[in-house]
């Protein structure tokens, strides 16, 4: 057999075991059954099949085996939280991606400061190795793609499927896959060579193999509850999890206050609606699978206190078009205590924001949830009022915590 032909060998026994072993159901079915009814069964086909490519993922970023297994159960167990999220249904393989390498990411970060404690503490810290430029280049160039050219990358570049298993995960046409894997490969050759690299002769999947058959044994066994996830692998989790839901607030703040602006603009009143993104939902009990065990999801249970304040009522009101210019005060309420004088009533435009009046015009009521400003409103205005912002973040709770910024804007009622 010759040298070229033992690679696509490989890959064909690699794809029969896969299909002995039953796992010939879409990525979308499989997380459809697992999101439904916790299916164990499910969980593991979708281990085993992206496993190795987290832990390729892992191993590039981290350069340290225990430190890559580690990232690699973490990405697992945050799949395990929040596999409810993935959309469309199919696109698993590109979601982990991404989360693999945020997670990793963190963990190195999390590793340099371990390193210089133990330094600085006089002990020997655990050797750390170093990736290759392509490898690092690689991951980060398909993590940029967007959604519709890193799947195929990853299940055909990465994971080595064909087109066709790579269409039937997605659900889409054969040649959809074929067109749009060539547009990325296409994308990522002209930025690795402007990055003073080039792609491997023999295909990015040179550069990602990985196995772990029994990291992914953990993994299963740990997500449906049979075996303790361990503290390192539980906090890398949880902060990365707590990282997501803060990004998800800053993207759905920014957006409507992209909204909120705009509305200023045109004089017109927003509808009454919240300006903060809502809290995350509560993770809901699954019931277990019958004839099947069901997989655990209390990675990070959450509460009032676990996340940061957000505002839950103003007055006047948000959006409001009907407020008495005669008003005295701008009232804002946060879902937990606040800490003393720590606040951020900033602008949106100069001309929008309320001048203050008092000598001592913003102080705390005694809940000291809720934060009051003293003003004087002219009729028939629209006014605009950051409580925190990108720039400005004293809203703070008890814990230090800043609170999730939120636009408030209402107008007044016009004389007569």
């Amino acid at each position: 057999m010759s040298a070229q032909a033992i690679p696509r060998f490989v890959q064909h026994l690699r794809r029969r075991a896969l299909r002995v072993a039953g796992d010939s159901d879409s990525d979308g079915e499989l997380l459809e059954r697992f999101v439904m009814n916790r299916d164990e069964a499910a969980f593991t086909h979708l281990v085993r099949r992206h496993g190795p490519m987290v832990l390729g993922v892992c191993r590039r970023v981290l350069g340290h085996e225990a430190d890559a297994e580690d990232a690699c159960q973490a990405t697992f167990l945050i799949f395990v939280r929040k596999a409810a999220s993935i959309r469309p249904r199919g696109k698993v393989a590109g979601w982990l991606h991404g989360v693999a390498r945020n997670v990793a990411r963190r963990a190195r970060r999390m590793a340099a400061r371990r390193r210089r404690l133990e330094e600085a503490a006089g002990r020997v810290p655990r050797p750390v190795g170093s990736d290759s430029d392509l490898c690092a280049a690689i991951d980060r160039e398909v993590n940029r793609l967007p959604e519709r050219y890193r799947s195929p990358v990853v299940l055909c570049d990465l994971e080595g499927m064909t087109r066709a298993e790579a269409a039937r995960h997605l659900g889409w046409a054969e040649g959809t896959v074929a067109s749009r894997l060539s547009r990325a490969r296409q994308l990522l050759g002209r930025r690795l060579i402007r990055a003073g690299l080039g792609v491997p002769a023999a295909g990015l999947g040179v550069a990602v193999q990985a196995n772990g058959a029994s990291l992914f044994d953990s993994i299963i066994a740990m997500a449906a509850g049979r075996s303790p996830a361990p503290a390192s692998v539980t906090n890398l989790a949880k902060g990365a999890i707590r990282t997501m839901t803060l990004n998800r607030f800053a993207v759905a703040a920014t957006m409507i206050a992209a909204v909120a602006i705009s509305g200023l603009v045109l004089r017109e009143a927003l509808p009454g609606a919240s300006g903060q993104a809502p809290p995350p939902p509560l993770p809901r009990k699954v019931p277990a699978a019958s004839g099947g065990a069901t997989v655990a999801n209390d990675i990070n249970e959450v509460s009032i206190q676990s996340v940061p304040p957000v505002v839950v009522k103003t007055v006047p009101a948000a959006g409001a078009d009907d407020v008495d210019s005669a008003t005295a005060e701008i009232k804002v309420t946060f879902s937990k205590g606040m800490m003393d004088e720590s606040w951020s009533w900033s602008t949106v435009t100069k001309e929008s924001f309320p001048p203050t009046v008092g000598d001592k015009p913003i102080h705390y009521e005694k809940d000291k949830r809720t934060c009051v400003m003293q003003v004087k409103l002219e009729p028939g205005k629209t006014y605009g009022i950051w409580l925190n912002s990108n720039n400005f973040g004293n809203f703070k709770d008890a814990d230090g915590r800043a609170a999730v910024p939120y636009l408030l804007v209402f107008k007044t009622k016009k004389k007569g």
